[in-house]
C-alpha cells in the first residue's frame, strides 16, 4: 500500500466526520502560512498510520470508534498494533499532522437538516429516521416516539377500548416493527380488521391525528407513568436475583420461600437465570443471542460448568451453524477453567443479553410453567 495514500478515511471507514475524534489541543506548531506536514517514514502503510492515530487518541475515545469499524477492521488493527515496536514522538506528530492536513482539505463541516438526514441514514432505518426528525421538529419527543418505549401489551389493551379506526391510525404512526408487536397482542379477528383500516389511516387528516395524539398524551401516557412508578414487587426482586451469584440466590430464595411462599412463587415465575436458558429460550433464538454477546464472555459462561453447564453448552452449539459450532467447541476445549467469580460474571452478562432481547421484543421467551402451590 502506498505510504502517501490518504488515510483519514481508513480510520472511520467513511466520511471526514472523523474530525470529531481529533484531540482538542494537539501539540502542533502554530500556523504561519500554508503548512506542509513533514512526511512520515515511507515504511509506514496507510493502515499503520491510521492505527497510530487511534493509539494516540487513547483507549476511551478510540474504543468508541473501533466498535463501529466491524470485526474485520478491528482484527486488522489488532494485528498491526501487536507487531509495532516503540514509535518515536516525532513519528507520531508527523502522522497526526498528515491526518489533520487531509481532513482540512475537505473544508468546513456543515450541519442542517439534509446533513442530519444523510448522517443518520447510515445509522438507523428509514422509519426511525423519520421519527427522530419529527422529534427534532417538535423540539422534543413526540407522542409516537414515546409510545415506542411503552409495553406492547399496555398499548394494545388501551387501543382495544377505542374505535378500530383510531387504533389503525395510532399504529400507522408507529414503526412497522412496533406496530406488528402490538397487533400480536390482539385477537386475530380484531387484528385483521385493524390492518384493513390501516389503508385509509395512512392518509388520515392531520387534525384527526393531532386529536388522537392529544388523547394519548393526556389520558394514556400518565396512566403508564403511574404504573411504572409502582413496580410489581416480584418483578423488582426477580431483577435483583438475576444478577446475584448462584449461592446467594439459592439462600435468598430459600429464605423468601420460608417467609413469603406466595411471593417466592411469583418471583420464580418472573426470574430468569442461566439455568433457565434451555427450558425458556426458543432454540431458533440461540444463534441471535450468541451474536449479541462477546464471544469470550459466552465461552467463559459455558466453561464454568455446573449442574446445567453441559446442557446449556449443547443448546447453543446445536442451534448455530456447523462451522461456527465446531470453531467454538475447539476454542472452548482450549480455554482454561475460569474462576467462579469470572464465570458467574460472564453468565450474568449472558442473562442480561437475553433479557434485553426479550424486553426489546426481539425474542419471545417460553412461558415458565411452574406449578402453583
Amino acid at each position: 500500500m502506498n505510504a502517501t495514500e490518504p488515510f483519514a478515511a481508513d480510520i472511520a471507514g467513511f466520511e471526514p466526520s472523523t474530525a470529531l475524534i481529533i484531540p482538542e489541543e494537539p501539540s502542533l506548531p502554530a500556523a504561519t502560512g500554508p503548512q506542509i506536514p513533514p512526511a512520515p517514514p515511507t515504511s509506514l502503510s496507510t493502515a499503520e498510520k491510521a492505527s497510530i492515530v487511534l493509539i494516540a487518541l487513547g483507549p476511551n475515545p478510540a474504543s468508541k470508534l473501533l466498535r463501529s469499524l466491524g470485526a474485520g477492521r478491528v482484527r486488522r488493527f489488532a494485528g498491526i498494533v501487536n507487531g509495532m515496536n516503540e514509535i518515536e514522538p516525532g513519528v507520531v506528530e508527523n502522522v497526526i499532522s498528515e491526518f489533520l492536513a487531509q481532513l482540512s482539505q475537505t473544508g468546513a463541516l456543515s450541519g442542517g437538516r439534509e446533513e442530519l438526514k444523510r448522517f443518520l441514514s447510515e445509522v438507523v432505518d428509514k422509519e426511525q429516521l423519520n421519527q427522530i426528525l419529527e422529534d427534532v421538529d417538535n423540539a422534543g419527543r413526540s407522542v409516537w416516539s414515546i409510545l415506542a418505549d411503552v409495553d406492547d401489551g399496555r398499548i394494545a389493551t388501551w387501543l382495544q377500548a377505542e374505535h378500530p379506526q383510531v387504533a389503525a391510525i395510532a399504529l400507522s404512526k408507529l414503526t412497522s416493527v412496533k406496530a406488528a408487536r402490538v397487533l400480536e397482542k390482539y385477537d386475530p379477528l380484531e387484528a385483521r380488521s385493524i390492518v384493513l383500516r390501516m389503508e385509509h389511516a395512512a392518509s388520515a387528516d392531520d387534525t384527526i391525528i393531532a386529536q388522537i395524539a392529544k388523547v394519548i398524551e393526556e389520558e394514556f401516557l400518565p396512566a403508564v407513568a403511574h404504573t411504572e412508578r409502582t413496580q410489581d414487587p416480584a418483578d423488582l426482586i426477580a431483577a435483583v436475583m438475576n444478577h446475584v451469584s448462584d449461592k446467594i440466590r439459592a439462600e435468598l430464595m430459600a429464605h423468601l420461600t420460608e417467609k413469603a411462599p406466595g411471593l417466592a412463587t411469583s418471583v420464580q415465575q418472573v426470574m430468569f437465570t442461566f439455568d433457565n436458558i434451555v427450558e425458556r429460550v426458543n432454540p431458533r433464538d440461540a444463534a441471535l443471542i450468541a451474536r449479541q454477546i462477546d464471544e469470550t464472555a459466552l465461552l467463559t459462561a459455558l466453561k464454568l460448568g455446573g449442574t446445567n453447564g453441559e446442557e446449556v453448552t449443547e443448546f447453543f452449539f446445536n442451534n448455530m451453524t456447523k462451522r461456527l459450532s465446531e470453531r467454538l467447541r475447539e476454542d472452548l476445549g482450549a480455554m482454561e477453567e475460569p474462576t467462579r467469580k469470572d464465570g458467574e460474571a460472564a453468565r450474568a452478562d449472558l442473562v442480561a443479553v437475553i433479557v434485553g432481547l426479550r424486553d426489546n421484543g426481539d425474542i419471545k421467551m417460553v412461558e415458565n410453567e411452574l406449578l402453583e402451590e
